[in-house]
């Protein structure tokens, strides 16, 4: 009985690469979803890994309205590419590690995985999903500000006494 590899080896292609397209999207995708669905079940552990999903979601939904969109772009790139270099060192260790420690390049795959998830979630270009109206995103910029900084800032204030009266 041939094995999987081999019946595909034996495909155009063409088709090797369009399947090995649509798995990567795949797994890109599921692993963000996975990755997105722990963190919110997990960040009651860690009051900073939950301040900092707040202050993500705050990023990508307050700061992308206003005119300061280089801004969000630049402090999600830096973020992103921090999170991806402690990858890379984690896998480097790993690569290091792996002559005395078998499990070396296991350990350092899996936090080059959980780095580069990280940075993913910071450039995170599209949501999937029912849009939000605007009344929505602004309450729930609201509820953000209030539980990172204690009070509602008065530029959400008056844009949503503006969407509330309209």
């Amino acid at each position: 009985m041939p094995s999987l590899i081999d019946v595909v080896l034996e495909w155009p292609a063409i088709v090797q690469g369009a399947i090995g397209s649509a798995l990567f999207s795949f797994i890109l995708v599921a692993g963000q979803r996975l990755f997105e669905w722990g963190g919110t079940r997990l960040a009651f552990i860690s009051s900073k890994f939950k301040e900092e999903n707040l202050y993500r979601e705050y990023i990508h939904k307050k700061v992308a309205q206003g005119s300061r969109r280089h801004e969000m772009l630049s402090m999600c790139t830096y973020q992103a590419l921090s999170y991806l270099v402690r990858g890379f060192v984690f896998l480097g260790i790993g690569l290091s590690l792996s002559g005395f420690f078998p499990l070396g390049n296991t350990v350092g795959g899996l936090g080059f995985l959980f780095y580069s998830f990280r940075a993913l979630g910071w450039l995170k270009p599209y949501y999937v999903g029912p849009a939000e109206s605007d009344l929505e995103l602004w309450n729930r910029i609201k509820d953000i500000e209030l539980q990172l900084f204690g009070a509602i800032k008065e530029d959400t204030e008056s844009k949503l006494r503006e969407l509330q009266s309209s």
